[in-house]
């Protein structure tokens, strides 16, 4: 029988002092997207035609989107104040946790007249992500 993980166990934590090795949570988070990108280089030369040859090797990279209630959570303040920057962070799925520094790309805050305010960011890692 295999084994099936609940959506809820996907966090992402920030690392709260650099090469601390000490996480805390950011937010109060309600989705999270990761995305494992290898990208292809294509080798293919005349004498290869009509197929495609590729190499193997090409750059990883890893793409994160996470968003969810806005609180004021040490966590998410730190994350705001660095747009921009690189900083360590911890994904946490049910497989295993990826863990390295990340370029938080972009931060959005919305606040809707009947909802309760939301944040979304992106973050692109920069480096080698461990897993484990």
């Amino acid at each position: 029988m295999t084994t099936k993980y609940n959506g809820s166990d996907a966090i992402i934590n920030i690392e709260t002092t650099p090469s601390s090795g000490t996480y805390q949570v950011v937010g109060c988070q309600r989705a999270l997207s990761l995305t494992i990108n290898s990208e292809e280089i294509d080798v293919t030369g005349k004498c290869d035609m009509p197929d495609k040859e590729l190499l193997t090797g090409g750059v990883k990279s890893m793409a994160v989107s996470f968003g969810g209630l806005l609180d004021d959570t040490a966590g998410m303040d730190q994350i705001l104040g660095a747009v921009g920057s690189i900083l360590n962070f911890e994904i946490e799925f049910g497989h295993g946790t990826y863990t390295g520094a990340f370029h938080i790309a972009s931060a959005e805050l919305t606040g809707e007249y009947t909802d309760a305010q939301q944040f979304s960011m992106t973050l692109n890692s920069s480096g080698t992500i461990a897993f484990a």
